[in-house]
């Protein structure tokens, strides 16, 4: 068997190799230009916008006030003591009413002194004062400390007569019946009532006609 013949190899078609690759070169070229050539000003001006719409940070909410605690009340100031102890006053009292019973005024005088500068408005110890002066012939003093009493004490018969007694011996006709209707008010069956009684009658018909 003779060998065949051998054909002489063909040449490969370069160039429309080369106008296909060229072509695929700029089909390439164009669909990455972006990554080739970086992206527009328009694609960055758009990112610009994105990433700072992105970036605008949520308004934070309005924190709620705090809620302040009540202040604590103060505590009330402890009572002050009396001035002078009830028992010592007691005592002091009623040494005084002996006294005066007895017609030892000055001595009293200095027991109802004292109790009347720890206490000014001890309507017993006015009372006291009240008389003491009263039968010393001291009348406006009297007055002034009898009605000084019953402004304290309404409740102290002795200071209402000592009031009716100088105001009718002055004149005040008005205020020396309105102290014998007191006197009568506190103590109807007092030792002054018959004459309370007798003189108010008396000072009515002048006072009211």
């Amino acid at each position: 068997m003779g060998s065949l013949p051998v054909s002489p190899p063909r040449k490969l078609p370069w160039v429309p190799i080369a106008a296909v690759a060229g072509g695929l070169v700029l089909v390439l070229a164009f669909a990455f230009r972006d990554q080739l050539l970086g992206p527009s000003d328009a694609e960055q001006a758009d990112a610009a916008d994105t990433e700072g719409e992105v970036a605008e940070p949520e308004p934070e909410p309005t924190p709620e006030p705090e809620t302040q605690p009540e202040p604590e009340p103060e505590p009330e100031p402890a009572p002050e003591p009396p001035a002078i102890d009830p028992a010592e006053l007691e005592a002091k009292i009623t040494e005084a009413t002996s006294l005066v019973n007895r017609q030892k005024y000055d001595d009293a005088r200095v027991i109802i002194d004292e109790v009347l500068a720890k206490i000014p408005a001890e309507g017993r110890a006015l009372a006291l004062l009240a008389q003491t002066q009263l039968e010393k012939g001291k009348l406006e003093d009297a007055l002034t400390t009898a009605n000084t009493c019953v402004g304290a004490d309404p409740n102290q018969s002795f200071c209402w007569i000592t009031v009716a007694t100088v105001e009718q011996a002055n004149e005040n006709f008005p205020r020396a019946l309105e102290a014998y209707r007191k006197y009568l008010e506190v103590e109807p069956d007092g030792q002054h009532a018959k004459s309370a009684k007798k003189q108010a009658a008396r000072l009515e018909s002048k006072v009211e006609g």
